[in-house]
């Protein structure tokens, strides 16, 4: 109740406040005695200070008919807590800024505030540029953060130039089978890693693919709608198909690719993944994002079990665990999509 109390006043704009003001914001079942209490410790508290010539009320305890609202005591806490933020936060960060924005802005701000100071205190400033999904993900473990208002604090807190975020992403590296460049629709399967790339590449022509895309990691969010144009196939209907490492992180790059071309995941070859056994050491987030549960539900019951095993339990598994010609295999015989 009296937090409550102390966020009413510091919003109030008045420097005055009366007696029957502040009875007013207390609920109407509490008792006088429970009121003066803690208008007793506002006032000890140098919280409220009595307006002397406005007399008492008489009763037991008194209390003034009026008082100034005491706004330096009141904000207090707040000072403190970003003069140990001056201290604590990595020096890019401007903490100084919220003395001037005020409390609200900082307890909106100061989750991400953490993240952003953990990220520069982990990595330093980015020496590279990345896509938005990327930096979003490398702090904040979320590839949607910055487009959902991220962008806006990083221009708050003037780091968003020093984040080096991707403007011009270089073109797709790209294996295209050209006898089909004249369908009217085309499939392609976009691969996180390039030793994937390499080894599936040379069974192009035996798919009903038109293109294997090297995604290079997050790389392929900036560009691959420029697919299409790249191909001159401005025209036709495109299907794609994404195939990343079975961890977090590989995950939200196929949630990122999927919100640019509704990327479908490549099932047969996850499923011959999690045939395989798990690598240790990958610290996941351990929650069961809304990310992790649309990528899910491509897979059947048993390798949705093993997907949260593994992720449950910190291991992954990358795509290089599946040798060439099981990878070549698996293009060839899987049953693909088409329209």
């Amino acid at each position: 109740m009296k937090e409550q109390l102390i966020e009413q006043l510091k919003n109030r704009r008045k420097k005055k406040l009366t007696l029957n003001e502040l009875e007013q914001m207390m609920p109407s079942h509490m008792t006088y005695e429970a009121f003066a209490e803690l208008v007793v410790s506002l006032q000890q508290e140098e919280k409220l200070i009595p307006v002397k010539a406005s007399g008492e009320n008489g009763r037991k305890p008194s209390l003034p008919y009026a008082f100034k609202i005491n706004h330096t005591a009141l904000n207090q806490s707040f000072r403190e807590q970003l003069e140990d933020a001056l201290i604590s936060f990595h020096p890019n960060i401007p903490i100084d800024k919220y003395f001037r924005l005020g409390e609200k802005a900082w307890n909106q701000d100061f989750p991400y505030l953490q993240q952003i100071d953990r990220y520069l205190k982990t990595n330093g400033l980015p020496e590279r540029d990345a896509s938005l999904p990327q930096r979003s993900y490398d702090i904040t473990g979320d590839e949607k953060w910055l487009e959902r208002g991220g962008i806006r604090l990083l221009q708050k807190l003037n780091l968003l130039d020093v984040m080096k975020l991707e403007a011009n992403p270089d073109p797709l590296m790209v294996s295209v089978d050209i006898k089909k460049g004249d369908r009217g629709e085309h499939v392609h399967l976009i691969v996180e890693n390039k030793t994937t790339y390499h080894h599936l590449k040379r069974a192009l022509p035996d798919t009903p693919f038109t293109s294997l895309v090297y995604g290079a990691g997050w790389r392929v969010v900036a560009n691959i709608d420029a697919l299409p144009s790249q191909l001159h196939a401005e025209e036709a209907m495109h299907i794609y198909y994404y195939f990343g490492d079975l961890d977090e992180e590989g995950i939200h790059i196929w949630s990122a690719v999927n919100e640019r071309c509704g990327a479908i995941p490549a099932v047969p070859f996850y499923e011959a993944l999690l045939s395989t056994p798990p690598y240790s050491g990958k610290n996941q987030q351990r929650n069961e994002s809304e990310t992790i549960v649309r990528f899910s539900a491509s897979f059947s019951e048993l390798s949705q079990e093993k997907l949260r095993l593994i992720l449950n339990n910190d291991q992954y598994i990358p795509q290089e665990a599946l040798q060439e010609s099981t990878l070549q295999q698996i293009w060839r015989d899987a049953e693909w999509m088409s329209s």
